[in-house]
């Protein structure tokens, strides 16, 4: 006996695109005017420190001063 299946959702509605600008203040640019996201990769990067996590933007830590 097998349990009957419910019918797909209905598709989402078109969303509007908002006004190009608000009052001249801010520029709003359609999402299809950006390049889409780079592909997702599952590997470990190598940062220049070596380690495995962090950031990959060098950052000045020489202000800082030792733990004591």
């Amino acid at each position: 006996m097998s349990l009957p299946r419910k019918p797909p959702p209905p598709p989402p509605p078109n969303i509007p695109e908002p006004p190009q600008t608000e009052a001249g203040r801010w520029t709003f640019h359609s999402q299809r005017e950006f390049p889409s996201p780079p592909l997702f990769e599952k590997k470990l990067r190598r940062y220049p420190t070596g380690a495995e996590t962090g950031c990959s933007i060098p950052i000045d830590l020489s202000h800082l001063q030792p733990y004591q």
